[in-house]
């Protein structure tokens, strides 16, 4: 539907913006599928553009994703500086708030064997032998 089509409202369907620097960007590459979710459910939040900090429960989160793989993509977007939780609710039953930042302009372009590493996979030759080893 085009926008002159739209009649009385001329208001756009609700979307998220996500910034074509960001995802040019090394440390967005580097982010694992369930972290690129999480980042959209968490900008999905906002209410305006400019907003900065988000409430989000684990809760709303079960529904796209288990809530073990929810910990851990915000573990990764915290660390590689797209959010930081500026409330962490946990043990008081209350929701974390997370403020989302600009920390990932200053990460550099990692190696392969690092960005592996990142992901789990290690092709060191001795985890190869100790499996070997261990199926005889």
């Amino acid at each position: 539907m085009r926008y002159r089509d739209r009649g009385r409202s001329k208001k756009l369907p609700p979307f998220v913006p996500i910034l074509k620097d960001m995802i040019k960007s090394p440390a967005y590459l580097q982010l694992t599928n369930a972290s690129r979710t999480a980042y959209l459910l968490l900008k999905f939040q906002c209410k305006h553009f400019d907003q900065d900090e988000v409430k989000f429960p684990f809760s709303d989160a079960e529904k796209y994703m288990h809530r073990h793989t929810f910990r851990d993509s915000i573990n990764q977007l915290a660390e590689l500086g797209f959010i930081e939780k500026s409330f962490v609710g946990g043990m008081f039953r209350r929701t974390n708030i997370y403020k989302f930042i600009e920390g990932w302009k200053g990460i550099e372009p990692k190696t392969e064997d690092m960005a592996n590493s990142i992901r789990g996979y290690n092709n060191s030759p001795t985890k190869k032998v100790l499996k070997v080893a261990n199926k005889v």
